[in-house]
This record gives C-alpha cells, sequence and structure tokens, in this order.
C-alpha cells in the first residue's frame, strides 16, 4: 500500500487528515480519509466533504475488536452448549426460559447419569458463557483475559482483517509516507462528514486552540490543543479499492434461499 505526502492546501480524494471523529471512539486518536470524488473536490462542488474514521488498529482491538470476538465466541459456545443439552436428551427450548446455570442446576441428576463427559462439557460450556457476558470492553481485566482465551479466534478475525475479508472494517498498514506503525483500521460503516470551509481550512492545517469558528468544533476530536492537518494521501488503487469495500457494504442485495423442496429434487438427480 502507498501513501504519499499531501501537498499543503489541496484537498483530494485519498488525503488523509488527523482530528477527525469516530461515535466508539471519543477518546481516541482518530484520522479522516476523504472518500468525496475527486472532480466534485476539484469544482468545489461539494458542500460537504465526506470522510471515513481511520483508527489506530491496538484502539480497534479493544473497541470493535473486543466485540467481535465477544460476540463471536458466545455464539460458538451457545452452539455448544445447544449441542450439549442434545446429547443429555434435553430438549434446546429449556434455554427460552432457563439461564444455563439454571439448567445445569435443575437437570443436575439427569445430566449426571449420562456420560460424564457430556456433563464435564456441558459444565465447561456454561463457565465459558458466563464469562463472556460478564466480559466488559471498560474493564481492561476482561480485555486482556478474553484475547488470552480466546487467543485462536482473535487470531482468525485479525487475519480476516489484514486481508480484507472482515465486513465493515478495512486494514491500513500505515496513513504517513514512510512511517513505521503497527496499523490502522477504517471504520467503513461509519461515514462521517465537514463543511467545505472546514475541509478547506483543514487541506492548509486549522490551530484548534486558536481557531474561532465555534460551529466548526463540533465536528472535530475534541482536544483543542490539536492541530488539524494533513498527514498522507492514500493512491491508487488502494483509494479505489476502499470505495469499492464501501460500495459493496452498503449497496449488496440479499435474495431469498431456494425452496428446500426444490434443492431436496435438484440434489436427487444424477447425470
Amino acid at each position: 500500500m502507498r501513501v504519499t505526502d499531501p501537498i499543503v492546501g489541496k484537498l483530494d480524494q485519498g488525503l488523509i487528515f488527523c482530528c477527525a471523529k469516530a461515535e466508539r471512539y471519543r477518546t481516541k486518536e482518530v484520522f479522516g480519509v476523504v472518500i468525496t470524488a475527486r472532480c466534485d473536490i476539484e469544482q468545489k462542488k461539494f458542500p460537504i466533504l465526506n470522510y471515513i474514521p481511520v483508527t489506530h488498529f491496538k484502539d480497534w482491538l479493544n473497541v470493535d475488536g473486543f466485540d467481535i470476538l465477544r460476540e463471536r465466541s458466545k455464539r460458538n459456545e451457545n452452539a455448544t452448549f445447544r449441542n450439549c443439552l442434545k446429547n443429555v436428551e434435553l430438549p434446546e427450548s429449556l434455554l427460552n426460559t432457563h439461564s444455563h446455570r439454571d439448567i445445569i442446576e435443575k437437570y443436575h441428576d439427569l445430566i449426571q447419569s449420562k456420560k460424564s463427559k457430556f456433563s464435564d462439557a456441558i459444565a465447561q460450556s456454561c463457565e465459558k458463557i458466563e464469562f463472556l457476558e460478564s466480559c466488559t470492553k471498560h474493564n481492561a481485566e476482561s480485555v486482556s483475559q478474553l484475547f488470552t482465551k480466546y487467543k485462536k479466534e482473535a487470531e482468525i478475525i485479525t487475519r480476516e482483517l489484514i486481508s480484507h475479508r472482515l465486513s465493515g472494517h478495512y486494514y491500513l498498514p500505515d496513513i504517513e509516507p514512510n512511517a513505521n506503525s503497527n496499523g490502522y483500521v477504517a471504520l467503513l460503516r461509519e461515514i462521517r462528514y465537514l463543511p467545505q470551509s472546514l475541509a478547506s481550512g483543514i487541506a492548509s492545517g486549522i490551530d484548534l486552540e486558536a481557531e474561532t469558528e465555534d460551529e466548526w468544533i463540533g465536528y472535530l476530536s475534541s482536544d483543542p490543543t490539536s492541530f488539524a492537518m494533513p498527514v498522507g494521501v492514500l493512491t491508487s488503487p488502494n483509494i479505489e479499492h476502499v470505495l469499492q469495500s464501501v460500495s459493496f457494504l452498503f449497496g449488496r442485495i440479499g435474495l431469498p434461499d431456494p425452496p428446500p423442496d426444490q434443492v431436496a429434487k435438484l440434489l436427487e438427480q444424477h447425470p
């Protein structure tokens, strides 16, 4: 991925600037990558400039990465628990009215009467589910424990991110030329905007501490000592690939599955 130096005072598609905002990263350093069409920028036909927030990979791990890992792990553990119920001949519908722990306690004798491996498995699954439900991203110890206990799953998510297979998130190795960073993540679902006058000012640099335009401040990070300015330019074909990912994310169409009886008839046919 190639990132070049910005030209002072020049707005362009792919321009990356600091002091941007992202809803769930209010206390973190956030950048923005401009996605408004080049022709609109060149001819100044944009009342607002659209951008995608970009956050440090390490910050992303603590917010979106944490949520994705916890939800995936919960789905997997719940599936394991349901399979355990089948193995001890208990209906899955019990989960509609009972907690996992309640089921184990209420049907303890029945579960113990089955093979020991099933009773051990259902107990372990319940403990894991309870751990996942107690985890919170606001607790550093919870975050650490989650990524330690589910290290393999966390590695899978990271690989999906790096290879651009994680929907809604786009990995960027760097946002400045010749930088040596741990990577960044563009939040594709959170498209934001700046007024044209503010965007034009950022292209040359704005000292937020000395800025008197109060209506501008709400569009930028809350740190008044920051200097909002371009830091790099994401060049072709990478900026086009980002836009393609955004288009696919919002423009994809879901179709209904074919009728099961039709699928069954097709599966019965042989050459």
